[in-house]
């Protein structure tokens, strides 16, 4: 057994996205770099995925602005702070963008989607450097 300061828990990101190409392309990236992440399909799903996990125990969500059942942003306002959010989405508009950081987003990334910058944005958000990656001891204990 590995002593408890070799122990890295790896963050857990939700990822929500009804497209599901560009889903799949934000959860690769992130796999690649080490986070644990769970897919919704919409924002229902998102929303049902926090509401049954403690508060924290997602480190960030990932999730679409235009989506079947509830947008990016409802879902921020419904969930409360139980997670940072980025939202990603097309849009630009100014009702969109106001209503995004009144309610708390941690950033607004357009698409099409940067993976450099968003990986910088989901590291940074999280707390967590990069360098701490696949060599080190891991575990997903919890």
């Amino acid at each position: 057994m590995k002593p408890v300061s070799q122990i890295v828990k790896k963050p857990r990101v939700i990822v929500a996205e009804d497209d599901p190409d560009c889903r799949a392309m934000l959860v690769t990236c992130l796999h690649q770099a080490s986070f644990v992440v769970t897919e919704a399909h919409d924002g229902r799903e998102l929303l049902e995925l926090l509401q049954g996990a403690e508060p924290g125990f997602f480190r960030l969500v990932v999730t679409d602005q235009r989506m079947p059942h509830l947008s990016g942003v409802e879902c921020l306002a419904l969930a409360g702070a139980r997670a940072p959010f980025v939202i990603v989405s097309a849009e630009d508009d100014a009702q969109f963008l106001d209503a995004a950081e009144r309610f708390g987003a941690s950033h607004v990334l357009r698409k099409p989607i940067d993976l450099a910058s968003f990986l910088a944005i989901v590291t940074e958000t999280v707390g967590r450097g990069i360098e701490l990656a696949r060599d080190e001891p891991i575990t997903d204990a919890g």
